[in-house]
C-alpha cells in the first residue's frame, strides 16, 4: 500500500499566486530603498533651449520696465497739467554744476501779454498751429527746435546728442502736445527757459538782466530776452552784440500784434 504523501494547502490569492510565490515575486521587484528611479525618456536640457527661455524673461521683463516707464510719465503728465513742476532736468543740472539756481515761478496771467508773443517769434512761430513739431522750420534752422520740444526737452531729459535722447524727446514732445493744453506748454515754458547761467524763468531773467519787476519790462526788453534763448550763457540781454541787436529788431517785428495774429490764440489769456 502507497504511503500517504504530506499534503500542503495554500491559500489563493486573486492574482492566482500562493503567498509564498507573491512573496518571493514581491522580493524581487522591490525598489532599494534611498534611491530615485530613473525617468526614462526625459533627455537633458540643451544650451539652445535655455538661451531661449533667457531671451524670452528679457523680453517679458523688458515688456514690463516698458510699461511701468509709460504709466508713470502719463501719471505726471496729468499731474503737470494742474500742478507747477518744483524742478526740471536742467535745473537740477545747472544746480549741481553751479551749486545754486534761481527761479520764481509766475503764472502765465501775470506776464507781460508782448513776452510771451516775443518768444514764439523768436523761438517757435507756428507754436499755434502744430502739433510739436514743424518740419518746415526744422528744414531752415536744424539746429533750432520747437517750444514743445525745448520743454520736453528741458523738462524731462537729458542733454546730450545720443540716438536714444533723440527718440525720447519725440515720444515726450507728443506726449505733452497730448496731455497739455497750448497755454499750459508756454507758461511751463516761461517759467523753466534758462536766461541767464543758472537763472530760469522770465522773472528772475527780468531781474538778472534789467533790474526791473517782470510786470515793468517792456516790449524791446521782452524782445532782448528772447534773443538770448540761443545761448543764455554767454549773451547778455541789457549789451547786445549788434548780430543779436539784428534779431531783436526782428523778433519785435514778429511779435506785432498784426504780424502774430490768430498764431497767438492758444495762449492768449
Amino acid at each position: 500500500m502507497r504511503a500517504p504523501r504530506d499534503v500542503h494547502v495554500h491559500r489563493r490569492t486573486k492574482a492566482g499566486f500562493d503567498e509564498p510565490a507573491l512573496r518571493t515575486l514581491k522580493s524581487k521587484t522591490k525598489r532599494p530603498s534611498g534611491k530615485t528611479p530613473k525617468k526614462i525618456g526625459k533627455k537633458p536640457r540643451s544650451r539652445a533651449f535655455k538661451l531661449q527661455n533667457l531671451v524670452l524673461g528679457f523680453r517679458k521683463w523688458t515688456k514690463r520696465a516698458a510699461l511701468g516707464v509709460a504709466f508713470t510719465l502719463a501719471g505726471a503728465l496729468a499731474l503737470l497739467a494742474f500742478v507747477n513742476p518744483p524742478t526740471s532736468s536742467q535745473m537740477t543740472r545747472e544746480y549741481f554744476r553751479n551749486g545754486q539756481v534761481k527761479q520764481d515761478w509766475v503764472a502765465l496771467e501775470h506776464v507781460p501779454a508782448h513776452l510771451p508773443m516775443a518768444l514764439a517769434a523768436a523761438e517757435d512761430a507756428n507754436f499755434c498751429e502744430h502739433w510739436g513739431f514743424d518740419i518746415d522750420f526744422a528744414r531752415k534752422s536744424k539746429e533750432r527746435a520747437t517750444i514743445s520740444q525745448q520743454v520736453a526737452r528741458n523738462l524731462f531729459l537729458w542733454r546730450d546728442e545720443s540716438a536714444l535722447r533723440r527718440v525720447a524727446e519725440v515720444f515726450a514732445t507728443w506726449a505733452i502736445e497730448v496731455a497739455w493744453s497750448k497755454r499750459r506748454i508756454m507758461e511751463i515754458y516761461v517759467n523753466i527757459a534758462e536766461f541767464d547761467q543758472g537763472v530760469f524763468g522770465v522773472s528772475e531773467g527780468a531781474r538778472a538782466h534789467f533790474g526791473v519787476k517782470l510786470s515793468d519790462l517792456t516790449l524791446e526788453q521782452s524782445a532782448s530776452l528772447a534773443a538770448v534763448l540761443p545761448s543764455p550763457s554767454t549773451l547778455d540781454a541789457g549789451n547786445l552784440d549788434e548780430r543779436a541787436a539784428e534779431r531783436v529788431e526782428s523778433i519785435l517785428v514778429g511779435a506785432s500784434v498784426e504780424a502774430m495774429g490768430k498764431r497767438s490764440d492758444c495762449f492768449k489769456a
